[in-house]
């Protein structure tokens, strides 16, 4: 538990009222340790891994959907008033989010997304170029891809079964999550090249693309 929030607005919620919108900044804030309203830590980073930070469950098309949007509105959008505007809550908005910051196509400070360069490009991409900006994208800041790579890398003919992922993987998710989070890094490995998976023998090979990210 990081912080108790009291919330004096009755029910049914305003979600137009101003201490609506307050609130949701402070709560986004806090769980992403970004904004007014962060909890402050003075402790050295820790790198992430794939069991400190999952993969948001979400899929590369819901992702391009959400930047889409996001650069409809010139690159700049409230989350309370985009759940509004799709007839959504925001925390069903908040996967998308989540994974367009883990891999730098959005920045948030407490409710507000901005659109980053890296988002820019990727919405104008073509496809193929679409696939490489994400391929280097997820490679550098998604946990479990990351690791995937490396791994199918260090192996003799850049092929592992999928049982060894979740072996490590069931370290710290149930039987259901770990399949669920490996699954989530084979459908964007997939889309960005970097290595495919046989869903019959279960197993994932490296990609040609992998080698340009020095894995």
């Amino acid at each position: 538990m990081r912080a108790e929030v009291e919330v004096p607005l009755p029910r049914p919620r305003d979600r137009r009222h101003p201490l609506f919108a307050q609130t949701v900044d402070r709560l986004y804030a806090l769980l992403t340790g970004t904004g007014p309203g962060a909890p402050g830590t003075a402790a050295a980073p820790v790198a992430a891994t794939p069991l400190s930070a999952p993969l948001p469950d979400v899929s590369v098309g819901g992702l391009a959907g959400l930047v889409e949007i996001v650069h409809s509105h010139n690159g700049q959008t409230d989350l309370p008033d985009l759940a509004d505007e799709l007839s959504f809550e925001v925390d069903d908005l908040l996967p998308l989010v989540d994974a367009a910051a883990l891999l730098g196509f959005i920045e948030v400070d407490g409710a507000q997304l901005f659109l980053t360069e890296d988002g820019r490009a990727w919405g104008r991409a073509d496809i193929q170029e679409s696939k490489k900006l994400f391929a280097r994208l997820s490679a550098a800041h998604a946990p479990l891809v990351r690791t995937i790579l490396t791994a199918l890398e260090n192996s003799d003919d850049g092929a592992l079964r999928d049982d060894f992922f979740l072996d490590l993987l069931r370290r710290g998710f149930s039987g259901a999550d770990a399949r669920v989070q490996l699954d989530i890094a084979i459908q964007w490995g997939r889309y960005a090249e970097l290595f495919d998976y046989d869903a019959d023998s279960g197993e994932l090979v490296l990609g040609e693309v992998a080698a340009a990210f020095g894995v």
